[in-house]
């Protein structure tokens, strides 16, 4: 069994799997200033790791469980702390805020399975990611958007992602999402 050194900083998530802060994937590369001057994320603080937490829900949901679910490590004077995406009832998709260098608003909210996304696929033919932003998406295979594994994400054409949804919900789907929120 390897131990780790003492001059290396290895950590630990909550999910019990040990990863390297070096090894991670520097965020704000993923959004570069040329393409997305309203983001300007500070440049290596935040990194995102393929696998090895869980989700926040894992406890309520068995299509939840694992530790295979991606994660953002944020870094400070004080340490490096794993950040958990913002889950809402009035937000269908996961969001995460990271602190921006833009005047003004320093924060920057982005959804989660975007970031996963941009991290571990590649544009497509050869395109930059602002280029190909309006005609390709993140798509989640199983449909449900809280499950950003990067094995249940594609990057597909936005026409494709459309024509798999339903036109119209039905009468008895709507009162049953409006009984969900707490409408009725």
């Amino acid at each position: 069994m390897n131990q780790p050194s003492l001059f290396n900083m290895y950590n630990q998530t909550k999910a019990g799997v040990v990863f390297d802060p070096k090894k991670g994937i520097e965020i704000s590369k993923l959004f570069p200033v040329s393409e997305t001057r309203d983001l300007n994320i500070i440049p290596y603080k935040y990194h995102i790791y393929p696998t090895g937490e869980t989700h926040p829900f894992s406890d309520m949901a068995n299509n939840l469980k694992g530790s295979d679910f991606p994660f953002i490590t944020s870094k400070s004077e004080r340490g490096i702390k794993i950040l958990k995406p913002m889950l809402s009832i009035h937000f269908d998709y996961p969001m995460i805020t990271l602190q921006s260098l833009n005047e003004g608003n320093n924060t920057a909210c982005i959804l989660f399975h975007k970031i996963v996304g941009r991290a571990f696929f590649k544009p497509p033919k050869g395109l930059t990611w602002q280029e190909c932003e309006r005609k390709y998406v993140f798509h989640h295979k199983d449909n449900k958007t809280w499950n950003y594994r990067v094995s249940n994400l594609e990057h597909i054409p936005q026409k494709q992602n459309i024509t798999g949804k339903k036109k119209k919900a039905s009468r008895k789907d709507v009162f049953e999402q409006a009984k969900i929120r707490g409408l009725v």
